[in-house]
């Protein structure tokens, strides 16, 4: 039956492990580990198992993904409007009146939102959670950097015969960009710049 799939018992050396995955109101109780000779020696406890106050109707995304700069909205909804939730990041609890120009968090009817302004690919990325009572709510964020140029080319001073090398470095690998010359191209449009891209000249 489901308890049956629920509930593991194993025993590892000394060690008596008994294990309820997913535990209800119904599984709370008293529990006895009782050996088996002739003595009878037995360890209890009792099992308290809390109903959550609150419990959501929609969860988070397990991930999402946004750009550089841009806002990303974690939206879940709970079944009570006057459920109250807090907002985490990084384990950390949001205040937005803190930092107004980076988070705002909205509420209305049953809707719980979380706005996270001018995404920073390393400082933003990460697990955001939503808390009401002692359920939980998660997302993976994960953020696109915006290409740069990372390294830029400089002037190059050579006489005729010799070969030269320009040289871009960009923040992400297989960019679009094109070569010019004078505002005119000399290598193929829209061809893809690999991070570490030569280019000779004679």
């Amino acid at each position: 039956n489901e308890q049956d799939k629920r509930i593991k018992y194993h025993q590892d050396m000394t060690r008596c492990i008994f294990r309820i995955a997913k535990t209800t109101k119904a599984d709370e109780g008293e529990y006895t580990c009782q050996i088996n000779d002739e003595r009878g020696i037995k360890t209890s406890c009792y099992l308290y198992v809390e109903e959550p106050q609150w419990r959501f109707e929609t969860k988070l995304p397990a991930t999402m993904e946004s750009d550089e700069n841009d806002k990303i909205e974690l939206e879940c909804s709970v079944q009570d409007e006057d459920a109250e939730c807090e907002w985490f990041y990084a384990g950390e609890k949001i205040v937005p009146a803190s930092n107004p120009d980076k988070y705002e968090i909205i509420s209305y009817g049953k809707v719980r939102k979380l706005v996270v302004k001018k995404l920073h690919p390393v400082n933003d990325k990460g697990k955001y959670e939503c808390k009401t009572g002692v359920m939980t709510t998660a997302c993976e964020v994960s953020i696109r950097p915006a290409l740069r140029i990372e390294q830029r080319l400089k002037d190059v001073d050579t006489i005729e015969e010799e070969d030269i090398t320009f040289e871009v470095v960009l923040s992400k690998p297989d960019s679009r960009g094109k070569w010019m010359k004078d505002g005119k191209i000399v290598y193929p449009d829209q061809r893809y710049l690999n991070k570490n891209f030569h280019r000779n000249l004679k």
